[in-house]
């Protein structure tokens, strides 16, 4: 289950502050990158299926915040995605949480926390950025005790904010088995190389409707989205805004398949087959 989680650890522009954090009065000056993006904005919101052998096991939702936060003194998208297992399915609680606040600029990551709870297991974990001095700080409990400082590469991504980032990417041109991604993330205490090969297209037809899809696999990283190379594809809409349509994990006996079941402003949609 855990990679289940770890796969749906998958979406973040324009808007008005709304909240503020301990870190708000740490203004930076620091100049950092400004990439273009069309592909995902505020008030996005994703709601998947889970399938396991032809039952419907769970639930998950992808949602951007329609406003935005504030950390460091600068504007950022709140996402969060929450994976929840169905009683009737499970013989204990699956139910885990996945929150980022993602530079709105700069497409990098200033704050991730995650909240997992499997059975009688509960793990909590946040991590604050310092994108300008390359610093992460970790706390964990639900007491947030401080774990450490680590060094960080520039511009390094956690694991749901390099999902999102990795949406902006330009595929154009690639060939079946190019390496078209390469990132850095950072999960507990190490940052991890992070690749996505591309597999070509597909036309994909779930519940939300029928799309045409680019196929990609994600290859390394850790306790995350792209945690498991050999296990895990990824179907995303073959237009700008890159929207997950469907995610296959393999495990020990047989596979699961989160598929879009519905979604929210997300435009422009090029991808859909009428």
């Amino acid at each position: 289950m855990k990679k289940l989680f770890a796969v749906l650890i998958l979406l973040v522009i324009s808007g008005t502050i709304t909240a503020q954090n301990e870190n708000d009065s740490n203004k930076t000056s620091y100049k950092f990158r400004e990439p273009k993006q069309n592909s995902f904005g505020r008030g996005e919101k994703l709601l998947f299926d889970i399938n396991y052998l032809g039952v419907n096991a769970g639930d998950a939702i992808m949602e951007v915040a329609p406003d935005f936060y504030l950390q460091n003194g600068r504007n950022c998208l709140r996402i969060k995605t929450t994976v929840k297992s169905k009683s009737t399915f499970w013989v204990y609680k699956l139910f885990s949480v996945y929150e980022c606040d993602f530079d709105a600029k700069g497409l990098f990551p200033w704050r991730f926390e995650q909240n997992k709870t499997e059975g009688k297991y509960r793990e909590i974990n946040e991590t604050y950025f310092d994108q300008e001095n390359h610093k992460a700080k970790t706390l964990e409990g639900a007491e947030k005790v401080q774990k450490g400082e680590y060094d960080i590469p520039e511009y390094v991504q956690d694991q749901l904010s390099a999902f999102y980032y990795s949406r902006t990417l330009d595929f154009t041109g690639a060939k079946e088995n190019d390496i078209v991604i390469n990132l850095q993330t950072f999960y507990k205490d190490k940052t991890y190389p992070l690749q996505v090969q591309f597999l070509g297209y597909e036309t994909i037809d779930v519940n939300a409707g029928k799309f045409k899809c680019i196929k990609v696999k994600p290859i390394g990283g850790s306790g995350g989205l792209f945690g498991s190379s050999d296990d895990l594809i990824i179907w995303l809409t073959d237009d700008a805004v890159r929207m997950p349509v469907k995610v296959n994990v393999k495990i020990k006996v047989g596979s699961f398949n989160v598929e879009l079941k519905s979604y929210e402003n997300v435009f422009p949609l090029n991808s859909k087959v009428d």
